[in-house]
């Protein structure tokens, strides 16, 4: 039987378990804000804590948070079996967005939804020179990556704006707020311009994993599409008979 002594002790271990997971949970939150990889990688060290919140797939180096469809309009969502409480904020959902413009360019979103508003994030991270996009959005931290001139790297470029897409052969990524309704925000990394395989496995790798996936299940599908139905498989043996009869007939 456990005494008084013996419950208090696993009491404070469990605490203390308790306050590391969270910390741990908190680091992988803080370092999506890098808007690199290092989301990913802090993803796979620390799959245990999270994995409270959500499922995830691991994969090499990293692990990424699963959504049904990144193409979609309305399936790029997980919702988390629990709230995250992060600084004060309340994270529900993770964001994995993928849109072709074809004439603007790719779009990459990943992220979070908050419950959130807009002006409640801002005030969490004063830090960030927030600027507006368009009405209901504004964005941080933007970079720029010129394909032409791949020896400067990523460079700050405060000349985003909403409708206006990157020029041809750079990449552009930045921290992106945009209004759901009063209380709810995307808060999200954005990739978009010109995105060559190596920038986007560099930056969100898990795409190259999701990319695979996606054709993996394309092939699938033409695979099950290309074999014989099986009025298909008894239609020779049906026409076989059919002229059996007839020359019987005859």
């Amino acid at each position: 039987m456990i005494n008084r002594k013996t419950l208090l002790i696993l009491s404070s271990l469990f605490i203390c378990n308790s306050a590391l997971a969270n910390d741990n949970v908190t680091s992988v939150v803080d370092s999506f804000f890098n808007c690199d990889n290092s989301f990913f990688h802090q993803l796979k060290d620390n799959v245990e804590d999270f994995s409270v919140y959500s499922d995830l797939n691991v994969k090499d180096e990293i692990a990424y948070i699963p959504v049904n469809d990144i193409s979609s309009d309305n399936d790029f969502t997980y919702t988390f079996r629990q709230p995250i409480n992060y600084r004060g904020l309340v994270l529900t959902s993770y964001v994995n967005k993928y849109i072709n413009t074809y004439n603007l360019g790719k779009y990459y979103y990943w992220g979070f939804i908050v419950n959130n508003s807009i002006s409640d994030i801002q005030n969490k991270f004063e830090q960030f020179s927030w600027q507006p996009f368009s009405e209901n959005t504004f964005i941080t931290n933007s970079q720029r990556f010129d394909n032409q001139k791949q020896n400067k790297g990523w460079e700050n470029y405060p000349y985003s704006f909403d409708g206006v897409a990157p020029r041809a052969n750079t990449t552009e990524k930045m921290i992106y707020l945009e209004k759901i309704n009063d209380n709810q925000t995307y808060l999200l990394c954005s990739l978009q311009g010109d995105i060559t395989k190596d920038i986007l496995y560099s930056i969100h790798p898990d795409m190259q994993y999701i990319a695979q996936e996606l054709a993996d299940k394309i092939k699938a599908k033409n695979k099950i599409s290309e074999e014989p139905s099986q009025d298909d498989i008894q239609a020779p043996i049906k026409m076989m008979n059919d002229e059996t009869k007839v020359n019987k007939d005859m």
